[in-house]
């Protein structure tokens, strides 16, 4: 059983629902797929039981993911998380007007959705009064 903390490295706030899961040397899951999350405080516990080599990764969008050999510690393991920057690329916004086939598009649409509901009312209604 491995147990520990997942924390933000400045503030030394718990982080909430970050995974920590056994894996290879380069972080990425093992076939064995033991894992779990942590709590709202950042505390977490890992149930090893017959793993005895590999690696234990801890991560969270937003934070680099971090790796640590299993037998670099004994029964407990901290996670002192490095918030990272995320680069998106910029979005451009294009004005593009509504056609007069656009607009008759969504009127259908709404047309039939709207006698859809009708017709299953009315045959709800109708049989109802038949019983």
């Amino acid at each position: 059983m491995i147990t520990g903390r997942v924390y933000d490295s400045k503030t030394n706030e718990g982080i909430w629902n970050a995974n920590i899961f056994l894996s290879d040397a380069s972080g990425k899951i093992t076939a064995q797929a033991i894992g779990t999350t942590s709590w709202f405080d950042g505390s977490y516990s890992l149930d090893t039981k017959g793993v005895s080599s590999g690696y234990i990764t801890c991560s969270i969008q937003g934070y680099a993911r971090r790796t640590f050999p299993l037998n670099s510690f004994t029964g407990q393991q901290h996670f002192a998380m490095t918030q990272t920057a995320v680069d998106l690329p910029p979005v451009e916004i294009i004005e593009k007007p509504i056609t007069w086939i656009d607009k008759n598009k969504y009127l259908l649409l709404g047309g039939i959705t709207f006698l859809s509901a009708l017709v299953a009312w009315y045959h709800n209604r109708h049989n109802k009064n038949r019983k």
